[in-house]
């Protein structure tokens, strides 16, 4: 008889706290700076060709590190945005680094306590030049720009090294104080010529980096002055451009092989914050926050969204277009019409000719080649028919559709046909409610974006701003007059903002790059279990997501199902706020030798940003996760946002492309 599975309660899920990479700071101010001191220096001129010293202007310096943060609302901003830097050194070196940088042009410097600036601010620095002082190479080594840790790998973090690009990690601590960890690509230079152009951003692999978790290496920063040719050999040097623009390097957050699992940004962040711990022993402690679980749930939409598309796409035709005509696009063309039968059945047809049809697919090139690329919203406008592509490769793999990439297509088509019919399938409309959604971004002090309310049961009204005249509209006019809020003077930028509102709260959804950290020490030791066979209990890689005993929470918690917890405000602020992931369903979650998480649910911060009725808070919460189960992401797992923002980002993406010939991404 087959052992009986005990599944972990979900009380017990809410007793495991979520670990992020979300950084506690603690230092000891007079011993930090009875060792240390600090310079700080800006830009007085606002020459935006010189908004910026090079690090070869400061490599005579004795620095042990610089952090440069960029300050456009931070206490210490005078005008409208700057990078102040921040320069670690040797007590005593104070006067030989301002000496240095006073003889530059434009640049204004001081010995620097902190004292100014607030304490979370303080951490922010002293901990990001804490992470920065590890790539240093003993004496004379470089100061650059704002001098972020680059690390590299042995095994080029499982990039095949075919590519001849070095894969590295950009470390950084931003200014939500999240450790976040950035692929970024490196190649040698193709000849001299192009080694001259990139002289005053050059690179070697430096020093190694020790650890009990990670081995690597670190990148640092050469100069080259009077370059001859035959001076450097170009296989020793690196330059900050891909070699190919077609590849897309992603250092993984844990690969499943035995071999490789510690090659990995998981594995990094963890010594990163331990080095830095050991350096600065008995002067600084940092360490990852534990988060106190509030509501905890896995949804399974698959079913839902099969039984909504069915309904939805009932007696319609969709017709596809090929404007290739070649024997691999019919086949791919074959493939989605094959996959549509064997996931709708009969419900709906796809005819490669027709006189009335309902909806158009049509094969088009990759991005780049544009061919046979038409902008699907002209024609979606002018005809009244929704318009979706389907990218043709030229035959292989990528152009294979099985049932999983026609459901995608398919509730894209639902997407952009309920746009053009204005009205939200039913379902969806009684989850909306009376909510109204706001998506915007901000550039140069105007804002695009728009607006999406139901009205009449599921009728949508959408409402664009700053796509009439394509110059945008004032920023603080859009925020106070527009949405009657606060002017938020912290959330401008070039992001998606998601804000939400509802007789009279509302909320904004915000990205900060906060990502769960599991406990690498444990994984660690738990594959030296499994590779020795010392444990009975550790006999195989599965043993990782499993569920009995809630094994998968003790090792993978934060990364399954849907985690909800309280928060304080932005930049260390008192105000109420709430955080959530949206993980993976734990009955998805797959394993293998050749098994690895790419990339992790990130944290999302919900910011209270109005609060007429307090006691609806959680209330509204709890209706904003209902929003996440609708299924309209990736097949059968939670969505990111809302799902209302699914529809406001393609009625943006129509915006773009009719006003300025851009994706809504690319704006």
């Amino acid at each position: 008889m087959a052992k009986k599975i005990e599944h972990i309660s979900k009380e017990e899920i809410l007793k495991l706290p979520v670990t992020t990479n979300r950084l506690m700071v603690s230092w000891n101010r007079e011993t930090f700076f009875a060792k240390y001191g600090i310079v700080s220096y800006w830009m007085e001129t606002r020459d935006r060709e010189r908004k910026n010293l090079s690090y070869e202007q400061l490599s005579d310096t004795p620095s042990l590190s610089v952090v440069g943060i960029y300050a456009k609302y931070e206490p210490f901003s005078s005008r409208d945005g700057y990078t102040r830097f921040f320069v670690l050194v040797e007590k005593g070196d104070e006067k030989l680094v301002m000496e240095s940088l006073k003889v530059q042009k434009d640049v204004a410097c001081k010995s620097d306590d902190l004292h100014e600036y607030d304490e979370f601010l303080q951490q922010r620095i002293i901990v990001s030049l804490a992470i920065n002082a590890l790539g240093k190479k003993g004496k004379g080594g470089m100061m650059y720009n704002n001098g972020m840790l680059l690390v590299c790998d042995d095994q080029n973090f499982g990039v095949s090294k075919r590519l001849k690009e070095l894969v590295c990690l950009k470390l950084e601590v931003n200014k939500y104080m999240n450790l976040a960890a950035r692929t970024t690509s490196f190649s040698h230079p193709k000849d001299f010529k192009q080694l001259q152009a990139y002289s005053n951003c050059v690179f070697q692999v430096g020093k190694e980096m020790d650890g009990e978790l990670w081995l690597g290496e670190y990148l640092k920063p050469v100069v080259l002055k009077k370059l001859n040719e035959g001076d450097y050999r170009l296989d020793q040097v690196y330059i900050k451009k891909k070699r190919f623009s077609s590849s897309h390097n992603t250092v993984p957050y844990w690969p499943w092989n035995k071999d490789t699992y510690n090659h990995s940004r998981l594995f990094v962040i963890c010594q990163v914050i331990e080095n830095v711990n050991k350096l600065f022993d008995g002067m600084l402690t940092v360490d990852f926050s534990d988060h106190q679980v509030l509501d905890y749930f896995e949804s399974h939409p698959k079913e839902n969204v099969e039984k909504l598309l069915k309904e939805y796409f009932q007696g319609k035709t969709i017709l596809v277009e090929d404007p290739f005509g070649t024997d691999d696009s019919k086949k791919q063309v074959d493939q989605f019409k094959a996959s549509v039968l064997a996931t709708m059945g009969n419900v709906v047809s796809v005819v490669k000719r027709g006189g009335k049809v309902d909806m158009l697919l049509k094969l088009c090139e990759e991005i780049g080649d544009e061919t046979h690329y038409s902008q699907s919203v002209k024609r979606m406008y002018e005809s009244g028919i929704a318009f979706q592509h389907m990218i043709h490769h030229g035959g292989g793999k990528e152009d294979d559709v099985p049932e999983a990439k026609a459901k995608r297509i398919l509730m894209e088509l639902l997407v952009k046909d309920s746009i053009v019919k204005g009205c939200m399938p039913s379902e969806m409309a009684a989850i909306a409610g009376n909510w109204k959604f706001w998506l915007f971004k901000q550039k140069k002090e105007v804002v695009y974006g728009a607006s999406l309310k139901l009205c009449e049961g599921k009728a949508m009204a959408f409402e664009p701003y700053g796509f009439d005249d394509g110059l945008g509209e004032d920023y603080n006019t859009f925020v106070a007059s527009i949405m009657g809020l606060s002017v938020l003077l912290k959330m401008k930028g070039n992001h998606d903002y998601h804000v939400m509102e509802k007789e009279g709260n509302a909320y904004l959804i915000i990205d900060t790059e906060e990502i769960p950290i599991l406990d690498a020490k444990q994984i660690d030791d738990t594959y030296g279990k499994i590779i020795e066979g010392t444990d009975p209990e550790c006999d195989s890689f599965n043993m990782f997501k499993r569920k009995g005993s809630g094994t998968n929470h003790k090792f993978l918690r934060g990364l399954m199902g849907f985690h909800l917890w309280k928060e304080e405000g932005l930049d260390g602020e008192g105000s109420e706020s709430y955080s959530y992931i949206s993980g993976y369903n734990s009955d998805n979650f797959k394993t293998g030798a050749t098994f690895k998480i790419g990339k992790v649910p990130r944290v999302r911060r919900i910011i209270i940003l109005k609060k007429e009725h307090q006691e609806r808070v959680w209330e509204d919460i709890q209706e904003l996760k209902n929003m996440l189960t609708v299924g309209l992401g990736q097949w059968d797992e939670l969505m990111t946002y809302p799902f209302p923002f699914k529809f406001l980002q393609e009625y943006l993406d129509n915006q773009s492309e009719m006003t300025f010939s851009k994706h809504w991404s690319e704006m």
